[in-house]
């Protein structure tokens, strides 16, 4: 059978998913697959060497970028570029449009630019085309029932079987995005059991497979002691990382409430990103719920508020200086994050949820929680993970299983099933 041809749709381009769609891009080449990556202008990833093309298109007319198109060689604008994906998050999980447009008028852009879309991609003969996103705006023909009307085969990404907040007529999308793939790929059993139990119509096109671990933040060891130093973090401390989009469900009031129990000061914590989905608004602030939280338990002085997002440099930075990625979400599909830290060799706190304690036994380093996790918890679970760290002479070692490579390559026979169809 000729080599597979496969384009990588990923509409978002931040949320974690530029950097994701990079490395499965990445760990598809590798495996012998020809990729074409599209994405949006907001990708961050556009600088990064690769192996696969990259078409830096989605959200304009593709009749404009005939030569991006044809080059295969375009990257996103620098000052977009420069950001990390994983610390950047939209309050809704959906794509913002460039400029104020009228319902009627948005809808009619959106519907021209998935009909040239799905046409283009007809036309340049994928053997598949692979959604990483459940949202490419509100075109009348959703992008998946216009694929599948077109003859194209598409398997989709359920990075979250429903989004983190929940809007009306989300559950009739999502199901309509499911039933007109080929194949639906999770990244856990929890994830895979999510999904069939929500929509059984779809279960037997559900498959699992991890979440790799990321190759394109780049190891700056020295970089740790330098940005203790910058931060003004005694010497020894045990540091807590809390990174990326604030959220209700992932619940960290409960660890600020946990570190103004910690009676001998043994933690000090940085937060480095941005709240999202809060009553509370502060518009000149990105982290003022925190910031007002932190002031009132009498924890500033343990407590470095980052404002974000932060540039991929700086993501890796922040990874180096810290020793524990701390996760106690009350209900997730998976984290990112995780990964990241993990990526670093950084100790883990998680809860049960998301899949994230699949995750912590293949990596061998870290401590599950449950969802409901309340501040004694808390408080024994980083104990024991900090001492582990102060006793380690080195990281934790990166788990196999969760090199790009070995995924895609387990991932081949069914990506060649949904081929032949």
């Amino acid at each position: 059978m000729p080599k597979m041809r496969l384009a990588l749709i990923d509409p978002l381009g931040d949320l974690g998913l530029g950097t994701y769609t990079y490395e499965l891009a990445e760990g598809l080449v590798a495996n012998g697959v020809e990729v074409d990556v599209y994405t949006s202008g907001l990708s961050p990833v556009g600088g990064l060497p690769r192996k696969h093309r990259f078409f830096p298109v989605l959200g304009s007319a593709l009749f404009r970028q005939r030569k991006r198109l044809m080059s295969g060689t375009g990257s996103a604008p620098d000052a977009v570029a420069s950001e990390s994906a994983i610390g950047r998050t939209a309050s809704d999980d959906r794509p913002r449009p460039r400029r104020a447009v009228s319902p009627g008028r948005r809808a009619l852009r959106d519907t021209y630019l998935i009909i040239e879309l799905v046409a283009w991609l007809r036309k340049s003969g994928y053997d598949l085309v692979w959604t990483q996103w459940p949202d490419m705006g509100r075109s009348i023909v959703p992008f998946w029932v216009a694929a599948r009307i077109a003859g194209l085969r598409v398997v989709h990404t359920a990075h979250n079987v429903f989004p983190h907040e929940r809007h009306d007529g989300d559950h009739a999308e999502y199901r309509s995005v499911y039933e007109n793939s080929r194949l639906i790929v999770t990244h856990s059993a929890m994830a895979t059991r999510a999904l069939c139990a929500e929509f059984p119509s779809v279960a037997a096109k559900v498959l699992t497979s991890r979440h790799g671990l990321y190759t394109c933040f780049a190891r700056s060891p020295a970089a740790r002691d330098r940005l203790r130093e910058e931060l003004g973090i005694p010497p020894g401390q045990c540091v807590l990382l809390a990174f990326g989009g604030i959220r209700p469900y992932k619940n960290f009031d409960v660890l600020l409430e946990t570190l103004a129990l910690n009676r001998d000061r043994a933690f000090g914590l940085i937060v480095a990103g941005h709240e999202l989905g809060f009553r509370e608004r502060y518009a000149d602030d990105p982290l003022g719920r925190t910031r007002h939280l932190v002031a009132g338990l009498g924890i500033a002085d343990r407590v470095r508020l980052l404002p974000g997002p932060h540039s991929n440099d700086r993501t890796g930075e922040l990874f180096e200086a810290s020793d524990v990625i701390v996760l106690p979400y009350t209900e997730s599909y998976g984290s990112g994050v995780l990964l990241l830290g993990m990526s670093f060799g950084r100790r883990v706190v998680v809860s049960r949820t998301g899949g994230m304690d699949e995750y912590v036994a293949a990596y061998g380093d870290g401590v599950v929680v449950e969802p409901s996790v309340d501040t004694d918890a808390l408080l024994a679970a980083l104990h024991a993970t900090c001492d582990r760290a102060s006793r380690s002479t080195g990281e934790p070692q990166r788990p196999q299983e969760l090199e790009w490579t070995r995924i895609v390559r387990e991932l081949l026979p069914d990506l060649e099933r949904a081929r032949g169809r």
